[in-house]
């Protein structure tokens, strides 16, 4: 049967695999087709040997990170992550290999295992005469949680330039309040990648007392780090909403700003920063942006529910300044009113503007308007009702003939005549 595992058909190959499945010693006769050159066949061994999850199957996939052959490199040590615990200490002589690159490859297979208990042996590696090896070794203590190294790290900042962005991360993940006063350096450090790194560290955080910090440097950081350090300080907002109220009106008018940020995920960010700033004129830049992308839309939408009066400044974005698309309005107050807000004095004018482009909403919404004037009944939605009345699409026009029974003087039959 081993014979077919050098059959031409990959099929025949995948076979052959599963034949040998529950053989003695399958796990060594299963390990080399992680180097096949049919990645189907390959995956297919690592199934298996990530099945088995025995110490001899970690041990024979763990040769193979030692192979030339870059596919089947990787794909042990997606193996070895697969199989978890029992792959730890097959990893651990590679730990000494003559070769530097397979040094570092088994730190990282560690780093994504629960190697804690050897964090000791990642350690040393922190003395490798190979530069990358000693980055992995401070990216594995960082994963690992490795606390007991921070000072050892700390110290390695101004001895080790180049690995100053690891060192931060590392400390990052750590979280301890001794270590902020070097990432605070870090943020003011002359190379901007080591400062990205500061940012994203301190966001991991999610204390108050980094507040006073990041705001302290939000106008030092170079460009590149300044959105990551002004997410920091949204992180920590929506975990701390009553510190908003300490900030100055500086923040709000950075993440003004980053609303025009080119990155959508620091756009959105912006939007969750200025919902804490929503009686403090944030909603008129917000609506401004309104349009761009329905998550977009949905976080602007979330703001706008939290604010006051929000059915005057959507009618004043929509029809005064044409700050905020029709449609885009229209939806806005829809959502709004279906969510049990109530617009007063406002009624006129959202009917107004729901008559006017109702021709222009999706029908999903078109119907929702429709239940909403069922459900409110408010006189000043009639034109609501009577402008559905004309629409073509056949489930609109039913439905609005069912609502208009709840408006005196309108009809089905007058509204068709």
């Amino acid at each position: 049967m081993t014979s077919a595992l050098t059959h031409s058909d990959p099929a025949e190959r995948i076979a052959a695999l599963d034949a040998l499945r529950d053989t003695p010693d399958a796990e060594a006769t299963v390990a080399p087709l992680l180097a096949d050159p049919a990645p189907a066949v390959r995956e297919h061994a690592s199934r298996l040997l990530s099945q088995y999850g025995t110490a001899e199957a970690a041990r024979e996939a763990a040769t193979y990170i030692r192979s030339t052959n870059v596919a089947a490199r990787n794909l042990a040590g997606e193996t070895l992550m697969r199989m978890g615990a029992v792959a730890v200490p097959e990893l651990l002589p590679y730990l000494s290999d003559a070769d530097h690159d397979v040094r570092k490859f088994a730190i990282d297979v560690l780093a994504e295992l629960p190697a804690g208990i050897y964090a000791p042996r990642i350690a040393e590696a922190l003395d490798d005469p190979d530069a990358n090896v000693r980055l992995a070794a401070i990216d594995a203590l960082g994963a690992l949680g490795a606390t007991a190294y921070a000072d050892v790290l700390t110290e390695r900042y101004d001895t080790e330039p180049l690995a100053r962005p690891s060192i931060v991360e590392a400390l990052g993940a750590f979280q301890r309040a001794e270590d902020l006063p070097l990432l605070e350096t870090a943020l003011t450090d002359e190379n901007p990648v080591v400062q990205l790194a500061a940012a994203e560290a301190i966001s991991r955080y999610e204390t108050p007392e980094v507040l006073p910090l990041l705001m302290r440097q939000r106008e030092a950081v170079h460009p590149m780090a300044r959105p990551v350090l002004l997410k920091a300080v949204v992180q920590v907002l929506q975990h701390h909403p009553d510190r908003a109220a300490t900030l100055p009106h500086a923040l709000h008018v950075d993440l003004v700003g980053m609303l025009d940020d080119p990155d959508p995920t620091f756009q959105a960010v912006a939007v969750d920063g200025l919902s804490f700033f929503v009686g403090a004129g944030a909603l008129g830049p917000l609506l401004q942006h309104a349009g761009r992308s329905d998550a977009l839309d949905l976080k602007i939408f979330t703001a706008l529910a939290g604010a006051p009066a929000p059915f005057t400044t959507v009618l004043e974005a929509a029809s005064d300044r044409g700050d905020v698309p029709l449609t885009t309005a229209c939806t806005f107050i829809l959502g709004l009113l279906g969510q049990g807000h109530a617009p007063g004095d406002t009624w006129p004018a959202v009917a107004t503007l729901l008559t006017a482009h109702f021709d222009a909403l999706s029908v999903e919404d078109q119907l929702a308007a429709l239940h909403i004037c069922a459900e409110q009944g408010h006189h000043a939605l009639a034109p609501v009702v009577e402008a559905a009345m004309q629409v073509p699409h056949p489930d609109v026009r039913s439905v609005a003939e069912d609502t208009a029974t709840a408006f005196p003087g309108l009809s089905a039959a007058s509204l068709t005549s």
